[in-house]
């Protein structure tokens, strides 16, 4: 996390904008991360750690099912970047599942994470040259840190939040970290962060990690009520409007891209077009039409079973704070990932599979603890 909170890549066009002190390198920053991943990864072949189980076998199989397509396809010149965006998903999983980190050195990290990134979001709001009440779709575009831009930004910020205040037993403290984590999110004019941020706060209050059907039902329709008028807020009143339209079309630009993602799909239903794309143009900002876009409905299948085995692994534990809050950081991700970009980019993967070990390596502990008893 301090390589992507504090390094960019000079050649990209848009880290022209980053106002923030940062390091420029020569080069992509995941290969950087990948080195030092690959320094851990050692360590635990040291160690003679258990690096092979069964959700390394599905991360595995999802690796090589993006491979299949080549044969098709062929490789396309951003195929290189997003393999190695898949092969760091499972080396974090690895490492973060081994890590066996204390839930105070969880809490000082992930705060420290979220602070410095809301530092610098602030930085960059108030010191970037279009001013926060100037043309939305200029002052987003200018709204750039080494971490990601605008929309990207608030996606980062509210996974650390919530687990940070659900392991936080302070309700004063809680409260400070929900006024900065809306502030900032606000400073992103993200609109899915303003709704994702005002749910997610929602969802932490009321739910203590049980589950029931009919709770849950009753859950998702106050979501729906507050979601709605919600958006209701943010499109069609004069504050909404000054503070948080766009002058770029984006609702429309986004079901050009979602029937686009459609269209791309059915060229190759069952195996997908594989890791050919890392651009806007084509990414349909919806993590679902993605991931069948990438990998058909092969791809879809593998997601499934990897999602259902991790909320099997960890049902039982939820009332533990750790393993609620990584499902609530993560959940958070795929949420928003229904109308932004979420999965399969760098930093949203590294953080989402960092939470997910975590997650599952808290359950094996517990797990093991109730055995011994």
């Amino acid at each position: 996390m301090f390589v992507f909170l504090f390094c960019s890549y000079k050649g990209n066009i848009e880290n022209e904008f980053i106002d923030f002190p940062h390091i420029e390198l020569n080069f992509l920053p995941i290969y950087l991360i990948l080195a030092i991943s690959f320094l851990f990864m050692v360590a635990l072949v040291l160690l003679k750690a258990p690096i092979i189980d069964f959700f390394v076998v599905l991360l595995f199989s999802r690796l090589l099912l993006h491979c299949i397509p080549i044969y098709y396809n062929g490789v396309g010149s951003h195929f290189a970047i997003n393999f190695l965006i898949s092969v760091l998903c499972i080396i974090v999983f690895m490492i973060s599942f081994h890590l066996n980190a204390e839930k105070n050195f969880l809490i000082k990290i992930f705060c420290y994470f979220f602070f410095v990134l809301c530092a610098q979001i602030f930085f960059e709001s108030y010191f970037g040259e279009i001013s926060f009440f100037d043309d939305v779709y200029y002052y987003k575009n200018d709204l750039v840190l080494p971490i990601g831009a605008s929309n990207a930004l608030a996606s980062k910020v509210i996974p650390f939040f919530s687990f940070i205040f659900i392991l936080e037993k302070s309700m004063v403290k809680r409260l400070l970290f929900f006024a900065v984590a809306f502030f900032v999110v606000s400073l992103t004019k993200s609109r899915s962060g303003i709704l994702d941020i005002i749910l997610i706060m929602l969802l932490m209050l009321s739910w203590k990690g049980s589950f029931s059907i009919s709770g849950f039902f009753k859950f998702l329709v106050v979501m729906a009520l507050i979601g709605c008028v919600s958006v209701y807020f943010l499109y069609y009143t004069q504050i909404g409007n000054f503070i948080f339209s766009d002058s770029d079309s984006t609702v429309f630009q986004r079901a050009k891209l979602i029937q686009s993602g459609i269209d791309l799909f059915w060229n190759h239903p069952l195996f997908g077009n594989g890791l050919y794309y890392n651009d806007l143009a084509k990414n349909p900002h919806n993590w679902v039409l993605d991931v069948v876009m990438r990998s058909g409905l092969f791809g879809l299948g593998i997601a499934i079973i990897i999602v259902s085995s991790i909320v099997f692994e960890v049902k039982k534990y939820m009332r533990d704070d750790v393993i609620r809050g990584c499902f609530v950081a993560v959940l958070c991700m795929l949420w928003q990932g229904l109308s932004e970009i979420i999965l399969f980019s760098v930093v949203h993967d590294f953080i989402m599979w960092f939470f997910i070990g975590t997650m599952l390596s808290r359950a094996n502990h517990l797990k093991g603890k109730i055995l011994d008893d």
